[in-house]
């Protein structure tokens, strides 16, 4: 007769305790990943600050830049703040004021503000005959005229009035911001990062840095006010409406719970979170805008619309065309 082999009450103990351990660990990975995505979902989209911590060179390197630019070695903070990567207040802060900054430079401050009228006429006439352009922006005056905007701006007040002063018709810059921001959208997804003042440029760009800078006061505030429109609208775009959810012979078919809670289609506000989560590359093959020009990114459902996947930044997903076409309503695990 065989003898029975009793456990030691120690190593039951340890067993038990091995087990507890276990499911902790579970239960904090579990709880940790929900605060990562309640994190996620409920933080701020956040304007990068391209500013901080710059060194000295390359903001000095940058008032350079502008000058040339404009063609002189003087510049105003309204010239800069339209043309610089940084803005005005950048040098003030570091510098102590932007004229310091630009003495360091080896450039000095415009000061043309009690230009008569009768000098600035003129010279607005003399470059729009040398340039051919009758519709001559605030910005390409600037690039050949001898003066800046703002004694323009004491007499006439904006550009468009001096620009009738002479007898000519000014640009229709008459554009929504919805599309000004839909534009900057574009171009934030084929760079892979936060555009700059200067790379608002055809091809890449539809609109002009100058349009931005004219339109919202400065580029700056062009961001600004993006990033605003970005986390105020996002959060209503794809909800539904309770009525207008499916037709009456289709809702009759359905159960509640099977009803969708959002659209089907994705707003350019959360297709531009989902692409800058996603490091604006193609979570299955790594492609991107940025490195390959002829990516194209599409924002797709993981959980596909047919199988009542919802519009929700946690059901959707950065693919390239070809990955998606591939995927087609597939759930992406299938």
């Amino acid at each position: 007769m065989g003898k029975t082999v009793q456990s030691h009450p120690i190593w039951d103990i340890l067993y038990g305790f091995s087990v507890y351990i276990k499911e902790l660990q579970a239960t904090i990975k579990d709880k940790t990943t929900t605060r990562q995505t309640i994190y996620f979902m409920t933080q701020k989209f956040v304007l990068e600050r391209i500013h901080r911590n710059t060194p000295e060179k390359e903001l000095l390197e940058d008032l350079i830049r502008v000058s040339q630019k404009v063609g002189r070695n003087q510049i105003s903070t309204k010239e800069y703040n339209q043309l610089g990567i940084f803005t005005s207040s950048t040098y003030k802060n570091r510098f102590g004021s932007f004229t310091l900054a630009l003495q360091k430079a080896g450039l000095s401050p415009l000061n043309n503000w009690n230009v008569p009228k009768e000098e600035l006429i003129d010279d607005l006439v003399r470059v729009i005959t040398e340039t051919g352009n009758r519709q001559i922006s605030k910005e390409e005056y600037i690039k050949k005229g001898k003066y800046s905007f703002e004694p323009f701006k004491r007499i006439f007040r904006t550009w468009s009035n001096a620009i009738k002063e002479v007898g000519l018709t000014p640009r229709n810059y008459n554009i929504s911001d919805e599309d000004c921001f839909k534009n900057i959208e574009n171009i934030w997804v084929q760079l892979g990062r936060q555009p700059r003042y200067y790379e608002m440029k055809k091809p890449l760009s539809k609109c002009s840095g100058h349009l931005y800078a004219n339109k919202f006061g400065t580029w700056t505030k062009a961001l600004e006010a993006f990033v605003e429109n970005i986390n105020s609208g996002v959060q209503t775009e794809n909800i539904i409406d309770e009525e207008t959810n499916v037709d009456s012979e289709t809702q009759e078919k359905f159960i509640p719970a099977q009803r969708h809670k959002t659209k089907r289609e994705i707003g350019w506000r959360l297709r531009f979170l989902v692409l800058r989560r996603d490091n604006f590359k193609c979570v299955s093959c790594g492609k991107s805008p940025a490195t390959n020009v002829n990516t194209e990114l599409h924002v797709d459902h993981i959980i596909s619309w047919d199988k009542f996947g919802e519009t929700e930044i946690e059901n959707l997903q950065s693919l390239c065309k070809e990955c998606n076409i591939g995927k087609s309503n597939l759930d992406w695990k299938e």
